[in-house]
């Protein structure tokens, strides 16, 4: 036997091609075991075969695992004194992050910290501290949302 090594991102037309229409490359779904000509159920986009949530357009485009529950995008928001909050998360190198808050439940989202976000990760993980200003009227509830941007 002769050993061989098949290398399918070498044609840059391969990383985009999506045999079966479901908006998940090929590479991507053969990566992590899935099916490439089977759209349907956990092999498709809309699939969820770790159950943790998100399915597997939304892992392929946050950059997380499809069969590890435990690799998704998930923000951990701590209150370090009545003032401020961190918040973590997992990052994906080379992956775009925007941390954004609001007062109100689903709406009116705006950037938290303009000069800051939105982020390029470099490593696997990212940690922010919210100040809370103290000078606006006391908020009854803080929101925090983080998404993953496309590449510039």
């Amino acid at each position: 036997l002769v050993p061989f090594t098949i290398q399918l991102a070498a044609d840059p037309a391969l990383e985009s091609l999506d045999s079966d229409t479901d908006s998940l490359t090929d590479i991507w779904e053969i990566s992590f075991g899935l099916n490439p000509f089977n759209k349907e159920g956990d092999e498709g986009g809309q699939g969820d075969p770790d159950k943790d949530g998100a399915d597997n357009f939304e892992e392929q485009f946050a950059g997380t695992d499809p069969t590890d529950r435990n690799s998704l995008l998930k923000l951990h928001a701590v209150m370090i004194d009545a003032n401020s909050v961190r918040l973590d998360w997992e990052t994906v190198p080379g992956k775009r992050y925007s941390l954004e808050a609001s007062s109100f439940s689903n709406r009116d989202f705006s950037i938290i910290s303009p000069d800051q976000f939105p982020i390029t990760a470099n490593s696997d993980h990212y940690s922010f501290t919210d100040s809370l200003d103290l000078k606006l009227p006391r908020l009854s509830h803080r929101y925090y949302r983080l998404r993953v941007l496309s590449s510039p």
